[in-house]
């Protein structure tokens, strides 16, 4: 049957790409858009922007819920912007351009950055399907996350927020805030990971949710996030004694049952969680826009007020480089210059005055 659509040649564009991203590799045509199709129209925009989605994530990981929902926001925002463009006058200076614009709006740095990860993710397929010969976004900047968009708790606030929350989730709450780690590795955690004896958490997995078109949602285990997410966390005994609670009480059968389980004995799923329990419990402590993922940002912190190293916190955490930890977190270790200040001082005055009583006392000589 004879395509109804004219195909004038021309460079693809990123529209082309979402036409095509199942191909095996895309031509160098361009189809003639009809009115039903234009991207000035937000439902156009997300057909495409659903295509894109399948295209970042083909032949990788299963598509989670999170990511699905960030991904395809990002894509049709950009599809918005350079929906038209052909690919290959898609210039780093124009991304550049892109993304301080959207700063200037008034957006997030978070929330650009997210935007310019999608948009590189995308080019890379282009990469992938030899549309382009390099990806242009590995020469633009993109934004620093703003390090005023995290929310850091202190002792206090924490252990308000734990009293806010049901019982159930006491122990999860305080096992993020101390150890740091992701939602999903403390969803998934098993109870053979713990060892309360030797007071350590290992972390191996992580369990998330899958969502495919028609089909309802299913958790599947993964790889930890990095190869350095596979770690051991060292707990304290205030965490063990929680966690032993945890397990004699309100944890799941055997080895393999998971620590923390919802009130039917399943996975936490992370709407309802913060639906019945997060929100009402930030909100009688008046921390609005608290995020569970800010419970991470909390545990760094509480290390590095206690003079942590930074590659013991990125161990800790979980991250690929000390770098990812000094670019996310530097700005808290200046607070501690004075506190190294005073303790250095306050050792070499108790070696000076151990000196000084050394040289001044007389050495009796016995007969």
């Amino acid at each position: 049957m004879e395509d109804p659509l004219p195909r004038p040649r021309g460079p693809p564009t990123l529209e082309d790409l979402s036409h095509q991203v199942r191909g095996a590799r895309l031509s160098r045509r361009s189809r003639t858009r009809s009115p039903a199709t234009h991207l000035g129209r937000p439902r156009a925009r997300a057909n495409h922007a659903g295509r894109l989605v399948g295209a970042v994530h083909d032949n990788r990981r299963p598509l989670t819920s999170d990511v699905c929902v960030s991904v395809r926001a990002g894509a049709g925002h950009i599809l918005a912007r350079f929906g038209r463009t052909q690919l290959c006058q898609l210039d780093p200076l124009a991304i550049q351009a892109w993304l301080a614009g959207l700063l200037a709006e008034g957006m997030a740095s978070s929330s650009v950055h997210r935007k310019y990860g999608v948009l590189r993710r995308i080019l890379q397929v282009a990469v992938r399907k030899g549309v382009i010969a390099t990806n242009p976004c590995t020469a633009v900047d993109p934004p620093a996350v703003d390090a005023g968009e995290m929310r850091f708790l202190n002792p206090t606030e924490l252990a308000g927020l734990v009293e806010e929350m049901d019982p159930w989730y006491q122990a999860f709450v305080y096992t993020a805030a101390e150890t740091g780690m992701r939602w999903s590795e403390l969803v998934g955690l098993r109870r053979r990971s713990v060892d309360l004896l030797r007071r350590s958490i290992a972390v191996t997995e992580q369990m998330v949710l899958i969502w495919q078109k028609g089909k309802p949602g299913r958790w599947v285990r993964q790889k930890p996030k990095t190869k350095a997410g596979t770690r051991s966390i060292s707990i304290s005994t205030f965490l063990a004694e929680r966690l032993d609670e945890q397990l004699a009480k309100r944890s799941g059968p055997g080895l393999d049952g998971l620590v923390f389980v919802n009130q039917r004995g399943g996975p936490i799923g992370g709407s309802i969680f913060h639906k019945r329990h997060w929100s009402p419990a930030r909100q009688a402590l008046g921390l609005e826009g608290l995020r569970f993922h800010d419970l991470r940002h909390t545990a760094v912190a509480l290390a590095i007020s206690q003079g942590a190293h930074p590659k013991a916190i990125q161990r800790r955490m979980g991250h690929s480089t000390i770098n990812m930890t000094l670019d996310r977190y530097g700005h808290l270790f200046p607070e501690l210059d004075g506190q190294i200040a005073d303790h250095i001082g306050s050792l070499l005055s108790r070696a000076e005055t151990s000196r000084s009583t050394a040289t001044t006392t007389p050495i009796r000589r016995s007969n």
